[in-house]
């Protein structure tokens, strides 16, 4: 492998409406519509702020990843990252495909179980797990990433 030569950086201005390094625009174009639905119609019934999440979207999403990592993994699983959006409706879309659970707080992981996830399909991350959260994780047979030897040493004191 030969060795790159090495190039200086430099800063360059970026002109409104002209296209970046990345060939897109930096001007922002907002929406107009979400899902068909008028996003004025959605601000004046609801006001703003507003965050809107498009099931047809998320499901279109979950199982396009699904099917192109199925092509090279054929024992794949995807979990639904309860810490990146906890709402009711969005996990149980997820669910609904397919997804576990994955959860990093005892919060998060009766929350799971809460919307009716089988035990054995919630996955427990995250350094700060708590005896609590063991015994239930033990008792309903979940998989556990032990992060560090601290949490090894109470999952054996809890087990024992």
């Amino acid at each position: 492998m030969t060795k790159q030569q090495y190039t200086k950086p430099y800063i360059q201005r970026q002109v409104s409406g002209m296209m970046n390094k990345f060939g897109q625009s930096s001007i922002l174009k907002p929406m107009t519509d979400f899902d068909s639905i008028k996003i004025e119609d959605l601000v004046e019934q609801y006001g703003s702020p507003l965050f809107v999440f498009s099931q047809k979207r998320i499901q279109q999403k979950y199982r396009e990843l699904s099917q192109l990592l199925k092509l090279q993994y054929s024992k794949v699983q995807l979990s639904w990252s309860y810490k990146t959006n906890y709402l009711d409706a969005i996990c149980r879309c997820f669910h609904r495909e397919g997804a576990w659970a994955e959860v990093v707080s005892e919060f998060e992981y009766d929350k799971a179980i809460h919307l009716g996830v089988p035990p054995s399909t919630i996955v427990v991350n995250g350094p700060m797990k708590s005896g609590s959260l063991f015994k239930k994780c033990f008792k309903g047979d979940s998989l556990i990433n032990l992060d560090h030897f601290d949490e090894l040493c109470l999952a054996e004191k809890v087990a024992s």
